[in-house]
């Protein structure tokens, strides 16, 4: 058996001419949230800790005058250590030689296109889990203030106020982080709800045509955000042989008003980061192939070594947009 394993993995190749194919392919008709909400960031190993800039280091007010003769005032960060652990996470698929093929198109992309596509869900499915969950952000949800339950409910059209409500979190990070939300992350329903809510369309009464292209544009105007992060993403929750159920990977039961990270990286205040082992996958998506000589089949490997990790919760705040009754 050892000798057939090394016989293999003899052949495995490093593939970054299919990384490079597929660096920038996203599936048509899918919005995937993931990367935009915790964001990749390199690390140079597979287990460590990290140090982020805390609310009081940026906002303590420090004495700049510096006495004649004298040194310069020297400042302290407060920093905190985040402990994170990598994780090797990686899909396979098989092209099996000596078969007819029907379909003529580029094989290798197609089956690397597969993988990942696989490995974006189980990516979504992890982030998704991770940000929209009340049980992080216990004491740190916003209860819309309506006195009849089914009210507060973004469903409701005429009786709820999304508006409102996103200014509500705003505030409540505000007040205690002294940092502005930067973006609204919500479920496609959840935007469905935004798209024909009363509050919303109000604001196009001089518009002689509306279009959920537009409102959506408006949307970062409305809640004063620079972004608005939608994830339309489903996924099957029968088991396998089963007639698929399918169900949004982001919960439709809450929105989050976030400090989402950027180019600045972990020196500057976010929710969380995506850590990249980048001596094992330095890329977002390693892609490999090997030789199966017992199957007569090249195997194609798309992996990477990853912590999706909430950082810093305090940085959101969520809305409890559903399940009010």
């Amino acid at each position: 058996m050892g000798e057939i394993l090394s016989s293999v993995l003899a052949g495995l190749k490093d593939r970054p001419d299919l990384a490079d194919a597929i660096y920038q392919w996203r599936p048509d008709g899918v919005r995937f949230a993931a990367d935009e909400i915790l964001p990749v960031v390199p690390v140079d190993m597979q287990a460590g800790s990290v140090e982020v800039v805390t609310t009081e280091s940026l906002l303590n007010v420090p004495n700049t005058a510096r006495a004649a003769g004298g040194y310069y005032n020297e400042i302290n960060e407060y920093l905190t250590t985040i402990a994170y652990s990598c994780t090797d996470k990686g899909l396979e698929n098989a092209d099996l030689h000596g078969y007819k093929q029907t379909l003529q198109y580029n094989r290798e992309v197609g089956k690397v296109q597969h993988i990942l596509w696989q490995m974006m869900l189980a990516r979504e499915k992890t982030v998704m889990d991770r940000v929209l969950n009340a049980t992080t952000w216990s004491g740190m949800i916003t209860t819309p203030p309506q006195a009849t339950a089914a009210h507060k409910n973004w469903s409701d059209p005429k009786n709820s106020d999304p508006i409102a409500d996103v200014m509500t979190a705003k505030a409540a990070v505000l007040g205690r982080t002294g940092v502005e939300p930067n973006a609204v992350i919500m479920s496609a329903k959840t935007l469905g709800s935004l798209l024909v809510h009363e509050k919303i369309l109000a604001k196009f009464q001089n518009n002689s045509v509306v279009t959920n292209q537009l409102i959506m544009d408006s949307l970062k105007l409305i809640f004063d955000v620079e972004k608005i992060i939608v994830s339309d993403v489903m996924y099957n929750t029968a088991a396998e042989g089963l007639t698929a159920s399918l169900s949004s990977v982001a919960s439709d039961t809450y929105v989050s008003v976030a400090r989402v990270g950027g180019a600045g990286g972990i020196a500057t205040p976010a929710i969380g980061w995506t850590f990249l082992w980048n001596e094992d996958s330095p890329n977002p998506y390693t892609v490999e192939s090997y030789a199966d000589m017992r199957r007569r089949a090249t195997v194609y490997r798309v992996r990477h070594n990853t912590d999706e990790k909430v950082v810093e919760p305090k940085f959101a705040q969520l809305i409890k947009v559903a399940g009010h009754s």
